[in-house]
């Protein structure tokens, strides 16, 4: 099993209230390669920084969040830099699951949706995805 780098977005912006934008929307993208074996896992790294007292969520194909409602409440200091974050999640579902559980991750048709709530905003870049190929 080989891994493999998908790079989804490597330019900055500002997603919350007090951003750019309110969300950030990627796709589709294709995988074709992608091992979509029972808990099979991937990881999708980013940098980010939060201003204020942002809630970041990040959801590949409207399956259950890969980055849940983060809150960065209380909001970090001044001298917080931005720094890089990973998040390791199931592609399509474990063996507890029900085989009808929503994929994360798919071989066609996939998109993110980075979104920001509270007050402040999340500052996001370099958005990239390690997967196992077949």
């Amino acid at each position: 099993m080989a891994a493999q780098i998908l790079i989804l977005y490597d330019q900055k912006v500002k997603i919350g209230p007090g951003g750019d934008q309110r969300k950030l929307e990627i796709g589709a993208f294709a995988i074709s390669d992608l091992n979509t074996d029972v808990g099979m896992k991937a990881i999708l790294l980013f940098k980010v920084q939060a201003v204020g007292a942002a809630i970041l969520t990040m959801k590949l194909n409207n399956a259950t969040p890969v980055v849940d409602a983060y809150s960065f409440n209380p909001p970090e200091p001044d001298s917080m830099r931005a720094r890089s974050w990973h998040e390791t999640f199931v592609v399509t579902r474990t063996e507890h699951e029900p085989t009808n559980t929503p994929p994360h991750l798919k071989q066609q048709g996939n998109h993110l949706v980075v979104s920001a709530t509270g007050s402040g905003y999340v500052e996001i870049s370099d958005i990239v995805l390690l997967y196992h190929a077949n």
